[in-house]
């Protein structure tokens, strides 16, 4: 990420899938928590988030890698699931997704589950029960139209400019966009928990609880947070985000 906040393309610089946060070394028997990213642009946000979370266990993120798997969701989460069963063989595995990164972290667990590995925790955090194609087409649009603009003027566009600008011109984002847009979530027999932000009131209605409980076979837990979409993972309310996943934490079966 650069001065104004814009995530460069990296198509050309190699890029892990897996990167330790709070490395496993010296901490506890604990499952590690593992964080998926929307794009490139959250990797930060999540190494601030994994900093202020209390207890004594591992704590990875996953991003998308260059060079890709491939372009479908199933490649990807084969790529994921066997950079952490490299890292982590045995699980179990508590996993938490924002936005993309969040339906994405969906399709990890299903794909764990299914291989007998146990996920006590899955935490989604604002995040889509797919990706449509309008969405999608949209965003490659905008990428090619306006991303350049976008990006060279960031800075003189104020935050929601900024925000516009990383949404735009992060190719980590971009390529969950296009894994995702045809997968469509099979029903899952585990436990969800959907932490939604509270701002603004009327995205309430677009925040798609109700898809999400139609999916998820299990316990599907709400928590809301303070911040809208993008602010809930950033200070000063990554705090209230993280006291959250804390509670989930202790009370989350090992």
């Amino acid at each position: 990420m650069d001065a104004r906040g814009v995530v460069p393309d990296r198509q050309h610089v190699p890029v892990p899938a897996l990167v330790p946060l709070r490395p496993a070394a010296g901490v506890g028997d604990a499952p590690p928590l593992v964080m998926v990213t929307a794009g490139y642009g959250d990797l930060m946000a999540l190494t601030q988030l994994a900093r202020l979370l209390k207890g004594d266990f591992p704590i990875y993120a996953l991003q998308p890698p260059v060079p890709p798997p491939s372009s479908d969701a199933g490649g990807y989460v084969a790529t994921y699931v066997g950079a952490l069963r490299a890292a982590h063989p045995d699980g179990p595995y508590r996993l938490f997704g924002y936005s993309t990164g969040g339906l994405m972290a969906f399709f990890i667990a299903q794909s764990l589950v299914t291989s007998g590995a146990r996920v006590p925790l899955l935490v989604l955090l604002d995040a889509p029960c797919g990706i449509s194609r309008p969405f999608a087409a949209a965003h490659r649009a905008a990428r090619r139209l306006l991303g350049g603009w976008l990006t060279r003027n960031a800075r003189r566009l104020g935050s929601a400019g900024q925000i516009a600008a990383r949404m735009v011109a992060d190719a980590g984002l971009a390529a969950h966009v296009n894994a995702l847009e045809h997968a469509t979530p099979a029903p899952y027999g585990g436990d969800a928990l959907l932490v939604l932000p509270e701002a603004p009131r009327w995205a309430r209605p677009f925040q798609q609880a109700g898809r999400w409980r139609k999916v998820v076979r299990g316990r599907v837990a709400v928590d809301r947070v303070p911040g809208n979409h993008n602010s809930c993972l950033r200070p000063p309310h990554v705090a209230a985000l993280a006291a959250c996943l804390d509670r989930r934490l202790g009370a989350a079966p090992a």
